[in-house]
């Protein structure tokens, strides 16, 4: 909650898509670039582990920050600037007011190795005011150089929050992190869908 004091006064500081240069991204989601779409990414490149804010945005609604509890490496496992976890990072993400109540979308993309072999990230957003606990469902995994590998979860809150939490944790180094959100696209289309059919009534009548 401490960040969205400071966030009335960033709003108008964001990104074009365009012109974003994200981190690891070989997994986009469709929807990337829709009306009402968000995205942020994190390299890590320095030990700065409080309201680490995104070294690449596009989200009109606020400035997106992480705080993180682990231990910054300049190298590790081949790797520059990565957070060794045994912790956590927590991304908080501003969002569109005008979209409170309707689900959302999240699709989350992190670059990680194992601190210890057979470990892997826990993606999952933090219980708040309007929704519980939701779990990331794993996508898919690529395997990069070494043991680095480029996971993808999606996520769906039930209700779309003023703003929400994401935590990434387990005994992995994370190196890189993307993480979209959008209103959950086919609810956008069906309220559209319906409110046209409601004008169409409205003038047939």
């Amino acid at each position: 909650m401490r960040h969205l004091g400071r966030w009335g006064l960033a709003t108008i500081v964001f990104l074009s898509v365009a012109g974003l240069a994200l981190a690891d991204d070989a997994n986009p989601p469709s929807w990337r670039g829709d009306e009402f779409s968000t995205v942020q990414s994190w390299e890590f490149g320095t030990d700065a582990n409080n309201d680490a804010v995104a070294d690449a945005y596009t989200n009109s609604n606020g400035v997106p920050m992480a705080d993180i509890t682990g231990t910054w490496e300049s190298s590790w496992q081949s790797k520059t600037g990565v957070w060794v976890l045994s912790g956590l990072i927590d991304v908080t993400i501003p969002n569109t007011p005008v979209h409170m109540g309707m689900p959302k979308t999240i699709w989350v993309q992190v670059t990680w190795a194992p601190e210890i072999e057979g470990q892997v990230p826990v993606v999952k957003v933090l219980a708040n005011d309007y929704n519980p606990q939701v779990i990331g469902s794993l996508v898919g995994t690529q395997d990069l150089e070494g043991s680095w590998k480029l996971s993808t979860y999606e996520l769906v809150e039930p209700n779309n929050p003023d703003w929400e939490t994401i935590r990434i944790s387990g005994c992995v180094g994370v190196e890189e992190l993307v993480i979209d959100t959008i209103p959950e696209p086919a609810t956008v289309a069906l309220l559209g869908l319906g409110a046209a059919a409601l004008i169409r009534r409205r003038r047939a009548g």
